[in-house]
Formats: C-alpha cells, structure tokens, sequence
C-alpha cells in the first residue's frame, strides 16, 4: 500500500471515529438527562471504555497520518490535487447534523417502547397474582388496623414479590384516618416477637400530589383504572381491588439497574 493510499485511510478513519465519538457523546446525553432507559447495566462502564477505545483509534490513525505525511513531503510526493468540492463539504455536513435528532428519535422511540415492554410484564404479573389468589382477596380489601391484618398482608406481599422476575417489591395501599383526616397507608410491616399494635403514623405513607390524588380516588371508588409511572429506572404499577364494598389498591414496583457516573 502507498504512502498517499495510507494517509487516505487513517484520514477516513479519523473522521469516522470523530462522527461515532460525536454520537456516542450525544446519546449518552441525552439518556442521562432525559432519564432514559434504553441501554442495559453498566452503561458507565462501558460509556467510559467505548471512549477510551474511540480516542485511542484516533491517536493511532492521527500518529500514523502525520508519519507519512511527513515522508510524503520529504519525498515531494505531496501534489495531489485538492479532489473535494465545497458542495461536498457541505452535503456531508448536512448529513452529520441531520444524524443527531435521527439518533435522539430512535432513543425517544427505543425508551417507550422499553417502558410500554415493562408495563406489559408488570400488569400480566399482577393480574395473575389476584387472580390466583381470589381467595384470600376479600380478606385483604378488607382493611383494618390491627396486628392480624398487617401480618397476613405483610407475609401475602412479601411471598408474591419472592416468586416473581417482573417486579422487585408489592405492597397494598390502604385509606385511613388519621387526627380527623384522611391519610394514605402502606402495610410495609417488619414482623416483631411482640404483640403491641405499632402507632397508626408510622405506616402512613407519602406520595406527590398527582400520585396522591389518584389514590384517594381509587380507594373512594371514582377510578378503577390501572396507573403506570416510570422515572429513572424505577417502575412502579398501582393497580386498584374492589371486593364488594372494599378497596385497596395493589402497588408493585420495580427498579432496573442502569449504570449511571456517581452511583
């Protein structure tokens, strides 16, 4: 291979990987701000590693060019017309830009339809779990602050979150009173060799505004429908029971792994 055939192909190869370091850059970005969860585990790792081997290809082509251009101009072999156009010059700079929102749409489509995927595992799990567990429903929808209930309900989501993939941790959502007012309870309860009755305060539980509300009409009845929320890698699906005049609302929750710088 000539030196002038040489320094054509590290020149090709230092512009691709300039356009794929631009990109991969860009991507990464834009999951990180958007709270994307496209890319799998250890996207730190591998962003970090991706770089590095980016960079290290382009000092090797650049050390490699410069080497034989030196050669070429001491050799005076360094004549060649100048082949590319300004038109050319501008097509090829129309085309990298025209790679960033092609890049960002096919995240913004990748995400959704990761989360769409998740929701999909998440209510097929929680339907199979009520269903195969009918019995013990009215039970359950049944609320009433005392050991029994926050036991069996306690033991009921523990054992189910146990013996599923599709979601890390179940827990049932009640509605109280508390002081004269009506509060949200969760019955997230740690089995103790005591009897006493835990204060009622300690299990009340705290959502933001727009969760909070959707809750308080679920449990009075107002909605049956199911809610979905993703946000940084966790995925939670509240899915409200009525049984007869009772309702709770089931919430199942997941968190996916996604490696991100800082964590």
């Amino acid at each position: 291979m000539s030196p002038k055939s040489i320094i054509r192909l590290t020149n090709i190869i230092g512009v691709i990987s300039i356009i794929l370091l631009l990109y991969w850059v860009f991507a990464y970005m834009i999951n990180e701000v958007f709270e994307m969860r496209i890319f799998r585990e250890n996207i730190s790792q591998t962003f970090a590693l991706s770089v590095l081997g980016i960079l290290a290809l382009m000092g090797g082509a650049l050390i490699i060019n410069v080497m034989f251009n030196l050669t070429r101009i001491a050799q005076k072999l360094n004549n060649d017309e100048q082949k590319e156009t300004l038109n050319s010059s501008k097509k090829y700079l129309v085309m990298l830009i025209l790679g960033f929102p092609i890049i960002a749409g096919l995240m913004v489509l990748g995400n959704h339809l990761s989360n769409k995927k998740k929701e999909k595992y998440m209510l097929h799990s929680a339907e199979n779990i009520l269903n195969n567990n009918l019995d013990v429903m009215p039970y359950i929808s049944n609320y009433s602050y005392n050991l029994n209930w926050l036991r069996f309900a306690n033991e009921f989501c523990t054992y189910q979150a146990d013996h599923t993939s599709h979601f890390h941790r179940l827990d049932i959502i009640t509605s109280d009173t508390l002081f004269g007012k009506s509060v949200l309870m969760s019955n997230y309860y740690r089995i103790r060799p005591d009897t006493i009755l835990p204060v009622k305060k300690s299990y009340t539980a705290q959502f933001d505004n727009e969760i909070e509300n959707y809750l308080h009409d679920a449990l009075k009845g107002r909605t049956k429908e199911f809610r979905f929320d993703s946000h940084d890698g966790s995925f939670i699906l509240y899915y409200p029971l009525t049984v007869g005049e009772h309702t709770v609302v089931f919430l199942f929750s997941d968190y996916m792994s996604y490696g991100k710088f800082g964590r």
